[in-house]
């Protein structure tokens, strides 16, 4: 609480799973109008008891933080795919104490042949500094192995390098970003040639986040990422291209349980040799397969009316009893498209309505039902998407 003037005290409350503030008047006048308590006064003594001394020295001590680093994470995975063949790795984390300083050490293997596996061998070793208002990372990294994108088609690429990064906090919402990593690059393209670059790319991103979460995703305030960066070949020039990123997110909260959710994004790579951006799937493009939407440019937005479907639902068995936060309910409508060059076809999109679940507090179950449209005409078919993640 702070005062305000002479008389007036302001102070914040939570209430309806939000965060208010009230401010409270005449506050002289309220205490007068109270009615006292009487307290009974118990008899004082003649003679008062006071705790004896103890011996002994005052020292006074400022012993330095020693850093006791512990291990956090440790992930094993094996795996076996018709394309790729057999991967294996392992993912280990270790922090101080207070969590200040962080390690994570990455290593795998994506061999296909025995005589491979020096070649194939993955790793990368990180810091992330915590321990100041300015936090900074920085590590090495080396991957190597048979990759594949819409653009290259099937490729071998072995690329490695260091990174650094830094993260400047204006506020508690808002932040600012730098990242530079340089790494040599040996990539060969499969039956058409083999390039080689020393890749230096420099970022610099605004970001602000002072969204409100609820049981599948943001239900109040506002998010977005602005980012511009260069990726360049400093030896040999085969690779030069510009990136800009902007994607806004606001939410805005009609009534206590319904909110308005709207996302604006823009993707640009414009350059040689550049990557692909790509839409599709439940989490953007819904009624369009993952990635089935891609290019260099791309626009995209997404609106949706978020309300609850139900509020509370359990169920009891003779021996278990299983009871569920809520089921949310969402009306949606999407529309973007991705392309090359000058190449722009028009906006293509979907719309319909959906369903969100939370299991366990940590994973949504997403359904969604609907239509595509090229705003030309409707489709006539439904689609259904079942997958997970939290709302935009």
């Amino acid at each position: 609480p702070e005062w305000m003037g002479d008389d007036e005290l302001c102070f914040t409350v939570f209430e309806g799973s939000r965060f208010q503030i009230r401010k409270m008047d005449k506050i002289q006048e309220k205490i007068d109008e109270a009615k006292p308590e009487t307290v009974d006064k118990p008899i004082l003594s003649q003679h008062y008891w006071k705790p004896g001394s103890l011996g002994g020295q005052k020292v006074l001590a400022k012993l330095k933080y020693e850093k006791d680093y512990d291990m956090d994470i440790a992930q094993t995975q094996v795996n076996q795919d018709p394309i790729w063949g057999t991967n294996g790795g392992a993912l280990l984390a270790f922090t101080d104490l207070l969590g200040n300083d962080q390690y994570y050490i990455l290593l795998y293997n994506n061999a296909q042949s025995r005589s491979d596996f020096l070649r194939s061998m993955n790793f990368a070793v990180s810091k992330v500094s915590l321990g100041k208002r300015t936090n900074h990372a920085y590590g090495l990294f080396r991957y190597s192995g048979r990759f594949f994108n819409y653009k290259d088609d099937f490729f071998y690429e072995d690329r490695a390098g260091g990174f650094f990064t830094i993260s400047y906090p204006f506020s508690h919402f808002k932040r600012f970003e730098f990242s530079t990593n340089l790494s040599y690059s040996d990539k060969d393209v499969t039956g058409l040639d083999r390039r080689y670059a020393w890749l230096t790319s420099n970022f610099v991103s605004l970001i602000h986040d002072n969204s409100i979460w609820s049981y599948t995703g943001p239900v109040e305030g506002t998010r977005y990422n602005l980012s511009v960066g260069n990726t360049y070949d400093i030896r040999f020039s085969n690779v030069n291209y510009w990136t800009f990123l902007v994607d806004i997110r606001k939410y805005v909260r009609l009534m206590p349980s319904l909110t308005y959710a709207s996302r604006y994004m823009g993707l640009f790579n414009d350059g040689r040799e550049t990557r692909w951006f790509y839409l599709g799937g439940s989490w953007d493009m819904r009624g369009y397969s993952r990635w089935s939407i891609r290019g260099e440019k791309v626009l995209f937005t997404s609106h949706e009316l978020r309300f609850p479907f139900i509020d509370y639902l359990g169920i009891k068995f003779p021996f278990l009893s299983m009871v569920f936060p809520g089921i949310r309910g969402a009306l949606f409508f999407d529309a973007g498209n991705a392309w090359n060059g000058n190449d722009y076809e028009g906006l293509i999109g979907s719309f319909g309505y959906g369903f969100r679940f939370n299991l366990g507090g940590f994973l949504v179950l997403r359904l969604d039902v609907g239509k595509k449209t090229d705003f030309e005409s409707v489709n006539k078919d439904w689609f259904t998407q079942f997958f997970f993640g939290w709302d935009f």
